[in-house]
């Protein structure tokens, strides 16, 4: 394999006229965290056709932000889960149509074993990825990460940097707002009884993993906390286990809430998080979207590492439990019965929403109490 320099990868972006980018993440924070570094990289290049591969799920949100390239949507999903002629017939699909754009120059954003593969399918004569990646043979040129910032964001970060442009503060690029998708979610809400009026809390109670779940009794408790204060309640979510997880915390509630898990798109969830007052959630896709949508929000970590995976900006607060774990806890094993979870209490989450909107709280105390 003939590896490029560096100086032949930055001559190939700035005299390229066909730039190919990549990132078909399946994380849905992941992606979020990585669009300002790639809006940057499309601002910075000259060329004058550019293609940005994502995952088809995440059209509703790479629809809103301001990208200066044509989007090609891979069905990442069902690429994943379907049988074998499924991703052979997807994965020819989308590699025909890379080929038809006649990449100059391809830069893998994400750097994972999918995106390696189409990358080197493509067929770009310059083929580039961030070090480490996990599929060394796809590319002939590399990018070095410096890890003196953790975080994920200055991975990405990075690789706009390495072609000249100046590594913005880690946020979010700005999520545009749509009149079709506010138009829906006012439907929905007034389909269910919901007053847009008055002030929303909306609550992303799932995750990927069960050790990123806050406690039923504990969401319960906090759900019937805000109601009391006239806030509307509303979950929100996706699919069987996330559906559990609400059924088991409105089981436990006394007054009022909403439960639309399984009733908005993508689209129409960051429509409503632009609408509410507040949003509560465990370390997930949502919460990222939420601190994306700049508004206030409060999220719950336990063993992850939110310095390397934590929200961005300056309206999301992380909320850690009182009893951190024991030396040597991780994602995989926990000595401490995650107790860095457990310990997180409602008083905890109390103080901080009361910081962040108590001027939006009646501050009634619940009948009878």
């Amino acid at each position: 394999m003939n590896n490029k320099s560096g100086e032949q990868v930055i001559d190939a972006f700035t005299e390229c006229d066909r730039l190919l980018l990549l990132m078909p993440t399946k994380h849905l924070g992941n992606l979020l965290i990585s669009l300002l570094p790639i809006q940057l990289l499309l601002k910075q290049s000259l060329a004058t056709h550019k293609l940005l591969v994502v995952d088809s799920r995440y059209r509703d949100i790479v629809d809103n932000v301001e990208l200066r390239a044509d989007i090609l949507y891979f069905d990442r999903h069902q690429f994943d889960a379907g049988y074998a002629w499924d991703k052979t017939r997807i994965g020819l699909a989308t590699i025909g149509k890379l080929r038809r754009f006649r990449p100059e120059l391809a830069i893998d954003i994400e750097g994972e074993i999918t995106s390696g593969m189409l990358t080197w399918a493509s067929g770009a004569p310059v083929r580039v990825s961030p070090m480490p990646t996990r599929r060394e043979g796809c590319y002939n040129a590399f990018i070095p990460i410096d890890h003196t910032d953790p975080h994920k964001y200055y991975h990405y970060a990075a690789i706009s940097d390495f072609f000249g442009g100046l590594c913005p503060p880690a946020d979010y690029p700005d999520l545009l707002h749509n009149s079709r998708l506010d138009d829906a979610v006012k439907n929905v809400l007034q389909q269910n009884g919901i007053d847009a009026g008055k002030p929303l809390v909306t609550i992303q109670s799932g995750a990927t993993k069960l050790y990123k779940l806050w406690s039923s009794d504990y969401f319960a408790e906090l759900t019937d906390w805000l109601s009391a204060r006239g806030c509307q309640v509303i979950f929100t979510g996706a699919g069987k286990i996330d559906q559990q997880k609400v059924g088991e915390i409105l089981g436990k509630t006394r007054l009022p809430c909403w439960n639309l898990v399984g009733k908005l798109s993508l689209g129409e969830l960051l429509a409503l998080q632009q609408m509410s007052s507040l949003f509560i959630g465990n370390d997930s896709g949502p919460t990222h979207l939420a601190s994306a949508a700049k508004i206030p929000a409060v999220c719950f970590f336990g063993p992850t590492n939110d310095k390397i995976w934590g929200p961005l900006g300056a309206t999301t607060q992380v909320l850690r439990g009182r009893i951190p774990c024991e030396e040597g806890c991780s994602t995989k094993h926990c000595y401490g019965h995650y107790r860095c979870m457990s310990s997180l209490d409602v008083d905890l989450v109390r103080d901080a929403i009361t910081a962040k909107i108590g001027d939006k709280l009646t501050l009634l105390q619940p009948a009878g109490a």
